[in-house]
């Protein structure tokens, strides 16, 4: 089992890297937001994220033939990161902490650190368009497992003796069935930490995976 890294360039500059071994395919969307496009397991071809968005009929899955759109809303989708924020859009201190975070859309850089049958080694970068706060993302894959690793260094980039300003950081993967199904628990390390309702039911509140409380 070895691993493999391609690069792909669509609509003149926009690059799409394939990462995948033996086990599994991952797409991920550097320049859109720092997106994990896909994760597909190639023992049956099932994709674990969802192409479409069936509340918005507008919405479309980008490919070569079809560039993104200029609507705001590009980047909802698929699996992306909310930082510095994952609620409404608030001001604070003079900064606008837009809705679910602009981390998402905006582009980020990124670099081959390690490319072997073995192990492949990506580091992805994205800033804030005007916050001063910068994320850092190692990706790995190794051969012969099936997990794809990513870690995160958050740095406030702003000059010494700045005042500290306040985040939130999270991930909104937007999962394909049957990973939604009623019944399907969410879970951290052992810890079941929510099952999910039927999709008639509405998520009203979010708990602590610390305290339990609301």
């Amino acid at each position: 089992m070895t691993c493999s890294l391609s690069v792909e360039t669509w609509w003149d500059s926009f690059k799409v890297l394939t990462l995948e071994n033996d086990l599994i395919k991952v797409i991920l969307m550097p320049q859109r937001g720092g997106e994990i496009h896909q994760i597909t397991w190639k023992m049956t071809g099932f994709k674990f994220l969802c192409e479409g968005r069936p509340d918005m009929p507008d919405f479309h899955t980008p490919s070569p033939g079809i560039p993104l759109p200029p609507a705001e809303n590009y980047s909802f989708s698929n699996f992306y990161t909310m930082f510095p924020n994952a609620g409404q859009a608030q001001d604070f201190l003079g900064y606008n902490y837009e809705f679910h975070g602009d981390i998402r859309s905006v582009a980020w850089e990124h670099r081959v650190c390690l490319d072997t049958e073995a192990e492949i080694i990506l580091e992805l970068t994205g800033r804030c368009k005007e916050i001063p706060f910068q994320l850092k993302r190692t990706v790995s894959l190794k051969q012969a497992t099936a997990s794809l690793n990513f870690m995160d260094e958050i740095s406030h980039t702003g000059p010494a003796g700045s005042p500290r300003l306040p985040f939130i950081y999270g991930f909104h993967p937007y999962f394909s069935l049957p990973l939604i199904d009623q019944g399907t628990l969410f879970k951290v390390d052992e810890k079941v930490i929510f099952e999910l309702p039927s999709p008639q039911e509405t998520v009203g509140k979010l708990f602590s995976v610390d305290t339990g409380e609301a």
